[in-house]
């Protein structure tokens, strides 16, 4: 399992309250390749750098020992660009640890150009 409801709230929870997100909403979909249902969330990040077409992020909540294959996140990917009419350009991988602790990795499909420092 990739990820579960549970650590899908912890994560919601750090999101709105930590980092100030809004408008988060939990998105559910179907896939038949990995044979089970993913959970994401999508919300409203104050800090985002990215215009997205709808002004949303989308948060892969995981467990810090899930394994994700690089062809798992490209079904996510096709997934939300057939749900949302446009090719979204990021996913936020959400690591939560056993403690609670919360990590945010920005992952993209394919290659992305460094930001300047």
């Amino acid at each position: 399992m990739i990820t579960n409801r549970a650590t899908c709230i912890k994560v919601r929870t750090n999101l709105v309250h930590y980092n100030l997100w809004s408008d988060v909403s939990l998105v559910e979909f179907e896939e038949e390749t990995l044979h089970e249902k993913l959970m994401l969330l999508k919300g409203k990040n104050p800090k985002s750098e990215e215009e997205n077409s709808n002004g949303y992020d989308y948060v892969l909540p995981v467990l810090k020992q899930t394994k994700l294959t690089l062809q798992d996140i490209d079904l996510i990917f096709q997934h939300l660009t057939e749900m949302e009419g446009y090719e979204v350009g990021k996913i936020v991988l959400g690591i939560m640890d056993f403690d609670g602790t919360v990590v945010y990795y920005n992952i993209h499909p394919g290659v992305q150009k460094p930001k300047n420092s």
